[in-house]
């Protein structure tokens, strides 16, 4: 069986920060299958089929409606029962992440969490040195840590029979919400089987 997946657009309902009138957005999916009788929800069951990062739009603004590219494939199930889809979409600021999924990942990418603890306060408190390297190293990290990829959000859809898939009304067009941020995102997302050569 032939499941072509498609995102035929993207619409920006509001933009991350208030303060800024545009976002530079970029979106990633996965494809992987997996076969009945094994234990699915397992990853590592899953066999990796194919991954689409789209190109960075720059100047998005509230209500731009885009067709990005590169956000269509044809999965070829073969044996396989179940598939999976998971989805991540970015707001991109360094492009740390989206050299990432451009490079070499299987997976969808996250922004490291802001660790506290790396944050060393001086132990004695009336060291002056001490607290301006303290108060260095915090604005340095918080300014790293701002710099990087926002995630909008993610979305999975597992489908457990592919078999079955328009029976069970997979197919067709649905929109899925991305909201972080203060972005909101609708993503368009196409499924359909196509018919055997």
């Amino acid at each position: 069986m032939k499941i072509k997946i498609s995102i035929p657009q993207i619409r920006c309902a509001n933009v991350t920060h208030p303060r800024t009138d545009s976002d530079e957005v970029y979106m990633g999916f996965f494809v992987s299958l997996a076969k009945s009788g094994e234990e699915i929800n397992k990853p590592a069951l899953r066999k990796y089929v194919c991954k689409h990062v789209s190109d960075v739009k720059k100047n998005v603004k509230k209500n731009t409606t885009w067709v990005p590219e590169n956000m269509e494939t044809i999965v070829e199930t073969g044996d396989a029962t179940a598939l999976y889809l998971t989805m991540g979409l970015y707001e991109y600021d360094n492009g740390g992440i989206y050299k990432k999924l451009k490079a070499n990942s299987d997976v969808l990418v996250t922004p490291d969490d802001f660790d506290w603890t790396c944050i060393e306060l001086p132990t004695d408190i009336t060291s002056v040195l001490g607290w301006v390297k303290s108060v260095w190293k915090l604005l340095s990290y918080s300014f790293n840590y701002l710099m990087e990829d926002d995630l909008l959000g993610t979305s999975s859809i597992a489908v457990p029979d592919v078999v079955d898939l328009e029976q069970r009304e997979w197919t067709g067009r649905r929109e899925l919400r991305f909201k972080a941020w203060g972005g909101d995102y609708r993503v368009s997302l196409d499924i359909e089987v196509l018919e055997d050569d």
